[in-house]
C-alpha cells in the first residue's frame, strides 16, 4: 500500500504491484489494509508482481542496461560504462 504522491505511482502501480491511496485519506487506507488482510491471493499476486518488476526495472543490471540503451539510442556509446562496486551508481571506466 502506497500513497499517490510524487513518483510513487511509477514504482508501485495501482492494482498491479500494490494499492495506491490518496495521501491523508484514512478511510481509503483502512479499506486497502482490510482488503489485503482478507485476500491472501491478492497479497501473493502483488508480491510476485513487485518482485518481477524489481528484477525487470530496478535491479542494478537492469538499470545499467536501460542507461546503455538510452546512450546508444541517443548516438552515444555504452563502451566503458560499468556499474560501481556498490551496484547503486554508474561510472565511466577510464
Amino acid at each position: 500500500i502506497a500513497t499517490d504522491h510524487s513518483g510513487i505511482p511509477y514504482t508501485v502501480r495501482d492494482g498491479e504491484e500494490g494499492l495506491i491511496v490518496p495521501p491523508g485519506d484514512v478511510p481509503t487506507l483502512a479499506r486497502a489494509i482490510r482488503r489485503l488482510i482478507e485476500d491472501t491471493q491478492l497479497r501473493v499476486r502483488f508480491g510476485e508482481a513487485a518482485r518481477r518488476r524489481y528484477e525487470e526495472v530496478y535491479r542494478p543490471e537492469a538499470f545499467r542496461e536501460a542507461v546503455a540503451e538510452l546512450l546508444i539510442a541517443s548516438g552515444g556509446s555504452d563502451a566503458g560504462l560499468a556499474a560501481s562496486g556498490s551496484g547503486r551508481t554508474l561510472q565511466r571506466d577510464r
